[in-house]
């Protein structure tokens, strides 16, 4: 189950909005999610499960259907699965 921006607290809306307009990464992760405050929390949490598992961004993946991951209810770490292996990197 996904979070939605409005069932996130306000100050964890402030600190997503002040990584995503003041940092290079939260500026790609912004463009990534096309202006939509759901979708950009979620991208957050991709990208820290790539750091994580793979000490690389989801930005440096080839291009992957993020969106349509998020909008089908797929978890992070299951879209981030879903996109190293079609990589061939899991």
């Amino acid at each position: 189950m996904r979070t939605r921006w409005a069932e996130l607290s306000a100050a964890r809306q402030s600190e997503v909005r002040k990584y995503l307009e003041n940092t290079a990464l939260g500026k790609a992760i912004a463009s990534h999610a096309n202006g939509d405050l759901d979708c950009a929390p979620w991208l957050v949490a991709v990208e820290r499960a790539c750091r994580k598992r793979s000490a690389v961004s989801f930005t440096d993946l080839a291009d992957y259907s993020w969106r349509d991951c998020h909008e089908s209810g797929m978890s992070p770490q299951d879209a981030l699965a879903a996109a190293l292996q079609a990589e061939g990197l899991a």
